[in-house]
């Protein structure tokens, strides 16, 4: 950081537009998801939902408590926009958000996680005491300077998405032989203009290198004013063309917009100025010209020691928190690609592409009459093609299977899984222990996931 850019390090400006933008995202996501019928496809069509383990006692409402959910939910997105009860709008925001998530895991998405980890370094920060309905309205104090630790808080917590990417990358599949990249981008060769060259044998290793790279050096590139501006065009283009060429949601327009809080605090005010100056606006400077502003202008700290040292104990606790957990995959002894275990809240983001041929055998203890079950016969399509690789819900759904039967035969029964899956362009290989009821073993067990294939993945040339 610069001695100029230090001398105004804690304005207020980047956060306050941080907080601007996140609840804009949200409220555009919010929009898009019930004008798509996104509402009826994941929450009403379904008759079985997957549970996390931690969460099973999470209701999926009826449709109109559905849609009443999420209304609040996108009201407290726009009470976050506007800065209208600030706090009070996030924490329902993100209360309401979360229960959204916990319908059912099957929705799980990196993204919808980073939103959920960046409410608290909003909500600690006066994000909300600028550029807001409560400092015009309400007349709550402007707070126009704040410390360093908000700031930096909120640089941190999206800067652990690009650096735990960059780590995850680091293996095999990804830096020498350019999958899962290769196989998504052979659909793609009918684009227009670019679409060539993804025909091109060494294109998707050379994608590959350039997407670990970006996640590895993006942040350094933005913290450090000489690069910044040139790293956020980088960023711009980087996260247009993942969303031309990948269907992953919000997540571009979400970094795109927040990736700027890494730049000058004050850069908001700083651009205002420039645009006023080059229409010939004559007007006074941003600071008192504003009505928002005329209340009072005040610096954001922790006065009361007792309060200081408890926040401080907190932060150093959220971000160990946050540099640890994704990392457990180092200790765990699976291939986490194949067995899954710790692929969640680890940003392992685009790393595997799993095709699953997944079929029950429900065995009758009694009678030793066995059946063949289709999992398509419990679940969309969606469902099907979330789990078909991911043994926690493999073996939940055999619960619900196993429910089934009993209920219908009324006699006990075993549930088997014969289930054989393609990683990144591999020949298929069997994931679980066919002979192992699936309804009387813990997902920890040994002997329940099979030996990750040794083979390499088809090369990308």
């Amino acid at each position: 950081m610069t001695k100029a850019e230090h001398h105004e390090a804690f304005s207020t400006a980047s956060m306050a537009l941080f907080r601007i933008m996140y609840g804009l995202v949200m409220s555009y996501s919010l929009i898009r998801f019930m004008l798509s019928g996104w509402v009826e496809e994941l929450w009403i069509k379904p008759t079985f939902f997957f549970k996390y383990a931690w969460a099973t006692w999470m209701p999926v409402w009826e449709p109109t408590g559905l849609y009443l959910h999420i209304s609040i939910t996108l009201l407290a997105a726009l009470g976050v926009t506007l800065g209208l009860f600030y706090k009070a709008s996030l924490l329902v925001f993100v209360t309401s958000f979360i229960g959204l998530q916990l319908f059912d895991q099957t929705n799980y998405l990196n993204h919808y996680y980073l939103v959920i980890c960046l409410s608290m370094p909003l909500f600690l920060s006066p994000a909300g005491q600028r550029f807001s309905l409560d400092c015009l309205w309400r007349e709550k104090a402007v707070l126009i300077s704040t410390e360093a630790w908000p700031l930096y808080l909120l640089r941190f917590q999206l800067g652990l998405v690009y650096v735990f990417a960059a780590i995850a990358k680091i293996e095999s599949d990804w830096l020498f032989y350019g999958q899962p990249l290769s196989i998504w981008l052979s659909s793609r060769v009918d684009l227009p203009f670019i679409g060539p060259l993804f025909s091109l044998d060494y294109t998707p290793l050379i994608m590959s290198w350039c997407g670990f790279l970006y996640d590895l050096l993006i942040v350094p590139a933005l913290l450090w004013s000489t690069t910044r501006l040139w790293a956020y065009l980088v960023v711009i283009g980087f996260h247009s063309m993942t969303h031309i060429l990948f269907d992953i949601g919000i997540f571009p327009l979400l970094m795109t917009l927040l990736t700027p809080i890494f730049f000058h605090p004050n850069w908001p005010i700083t651009l205002w100025e420039k645009i006023k100056n080059m229409m010939g606006d004559q007007h006074k400077d941003l600071h008192t010209h504003q009505p928002m502003e005329s209340y009072s202008t005040h610096h954001f700290s922790i006065q009361k020691p007792w309060l200081k040292r408890s926040l401080i104990g907190f932060i150093c606790i959220w971000c160990t928190f946050h540099i640890i957990f994704p990392l457990r995959t180092l200790w765990l002894e699976d291939n986490v690609l194949w067995s899954e275990r710790g692929m969640r809240y680890s940003w392992r983001v685009m790393l595997r592409e799993k095709n699953g041929s997944l079929t029950y055998r429900v065995k009758s203890l009694s009678s030793q009459r066995e059946w063949e079950v289709n999992p398509k016969a419990y679940l969309t399509p969606r469902q099907l093609s979330e789990m078909s690789g991911q043994a926690d819900m493999i073996v939940q759904l055999s619960h619900w299977i196993k429910q089934d039967f009993e209920t219908r035969l009324k006699q006990k029964v075993a549930v088997y899984a014969d289930i054989w899956v393609s990683l990144n362009g591999r020949p298929p290989k069997r994931m679980l222990n066919p002979n192992l009821d699936l309804t009387q073993v813990e997902l920890d067990d040994p002997r329940l996931i099979l030996a990750p294939p040794l083979n390499p993945p088809l090369h990308s040339f």
